[in-house]
Parts: structure tokens; sequence; C-alpha cells
């Protein structure tokens, strides 16, 4: 494993996007969607959301690297997000990374200290 820096290659499991992140009326995801619907994003272009992830992963200026056994660590991105609007609201992605060394999403949501 590399430490502190992101793997090569980061994934968006199927549907985390269009049934969670982006979903309105999801019980635990709801508010992250109400704000990133706010600033443009949308369920029916999925792949645009996707890319400002993994571009807000790529250059965020705070990494927070948690091991969580010899094999896995999870790594938070804290940066801005470019979005549709043309506003860059700070969030934080978080990234599990396992032995096959490929990040995926495990969240997304508003950065609140940065956001205050």
């Amino acid at each position: 494993m590399s430490g502190s820096s992101l793997p090569q290659n980061l994934a968006i499991p199927g549907d985390k996007i269009a049934r969670y992140l982006l979903n309105p009326d999801h019980p635990q995801g709801g508010s992250k969607a109400r704000f990133f619907l706010g600033f443009g994003f949308s369920r029916e272009r999925t792949t645009e959301f996707a890319d400002a992830l993994f571009l807000q992963a790529l250059r965020a200026s705070v990494r927070m690297v948690t091991p969580t056994s010899p094999d896995r660590r999870v790594i938070a991105c804290i940066g801005p997000i470019a979005t549709p609007s043309g506003r860059e609201p700070w969030i934080r992605t978080v990234w599990l990374v396992e032995r096959d060394e490929v990040g995926r999403l495990v969240t997304a949501h508003p950065d609140r200290a940065r956001s205050a």
C-alpha cells in the first residue's frame, strides 16, 4: 500500500450516485442530495457528478488517511468541487482502498468547517 497518496484507480460503485448521493428521498442521503442538486448536479447526468468527484479527490488540498487494517485504508479528501452552477463548495469525499489499490467512493458530503 502506498500510504497517504490516492491510488491511480478510483471507482464509484454502481448506483451510489443516482440512488444515494443525488436522491433527495434517500433516508440517509437526502440532505446530501439536496446540497449537491442545489449546485446544479442532476440524477440525469450522473457521469458529470462522478467526474467532478474524481477531480475533487485528485485536487484535494487536505487528505487524511486512516489505516483500518494492514491491507485497507480510508482516505478522506477535503477540497472544493467544481459544479455546474460555477460555484465551488468545499466537500469531503471518503474513499476505501483495499489490497487491490482501487479507491472506492464511500460517501461525499459538504465540509461544514469550510462552509460555515
